[in-house]
């Protein structure tokens, strides 16, 4: 095994011998760590999983053995991410010690504490924004296998101000949908289906948007985002990987379920 320097990176390799001769070599790039942050919501009450979220803050609540958090800090380290903030609120003082007992994970991890709930885009105007030019922002009850990477670049490459991961959700009326036009009947449509467009709880912002969220103001994401005077400026990124939003109790049955089936 051998190492060779190359610009700032060590090449690490095991050379290939033919007759006693070195003629090629085998070699590990390392990993190169991305510079963008990741922003986790983890400041809210949980009010759809009490009582579970009485005296456990909800990204701590458990799947099987290891809680919500645990799982998209996997994927995160995965995806060579590692400047991690953390919007704290509600418990926070369980979701620091989570941190501090696993060494942050390895990662370069930063608290965002809010006094008082600023909703899901208001403590974005606590974050120092010297060297940001974009943060990907998750919900901490949303587990997927969007790639997060695939979505910033979408983000960079049509320059948007923010851009929203969604899902095609599909509904079944379950009756008989009556169809009227002007008071007259027209027809029946037993039972029918209908799909839309829902947020998935994953955006891209960059800077110049960051920087109109006034500082310490309630503001939640879906406000700043029909708030933006340009519309062309709101990216689209449909997903199409697996999804799960485990902020309800029947959700969080079925990741559960979802999660024992797969051990």
């Amino acid at each position: 095994i051998f190492e060779k320097k190359v610009s700032d990176l060590t090449l690490k390799g095991i050379p290939i011998i033919k007759n006693r001769k070195i003629n090629g070599a085998i070699l590990s790039i390392p990993k190169i760590k991305k510079e963008t942050p990741i922003l986790i919501m983890a400041g809210g009450k949980g009010s759809r999983l009490l009582p579970l979220t009485k005296k456990v803050p909800k990204p701590l609540v458990k799947l099987s053995d290891k809680p919500i958090l645990y799982f998209i800090i996997q994927k995160i380290i995965k995806e060579d991410f590692e400047n991690i903030y953390i919007s704290i609120n509600h418990l926070a003082k369980q979701i620091k010690n989570f941190f501090q007992s696993n060494d942050n994970f390895g990662l370069k991890v930063s608290f965002i504490e809010e006094r008082k709930p600023l909703g899901t885009a208001g403590s974005l105007s606590l974050i120092n924004l010297k060297n940001i030019e974009n943060i990907i922002v998750i919900n901490a009850d949303v587990i997927t296998g969007l790639q997060y990477e695939k979505i910033l670049n979408y983000h960079k490459e049509n320059r948007f101000d923010i851009t929203m991961a969604c899902m095609t959700h599909k509904y079944q009326v379950p009756f008989g949908s009556v169809i009227v036009k002007k008071n007259s009947f027209q027809k029946i449509k037993e039972k029918p289906i209908f799909e839309t467009l829902v947020n998935a709880g994953i955006y891209v912002i960059n800077k110049n948007l960051l920087k109109k969220i006034k500082k310490k103001n309630f503001l939640s994401m879906v406000d700043l985002i029909n708030k933006l005077v340009l519309p062309k400026k709101v990216g689209i990124f449909p997903m199409h990987e697996e999804w799960m939003d485990i902020g309800n109790k029947e959700n969080l049955l079925l990741a559960r379920e979802k999660m024992f089936q797969e051990k």
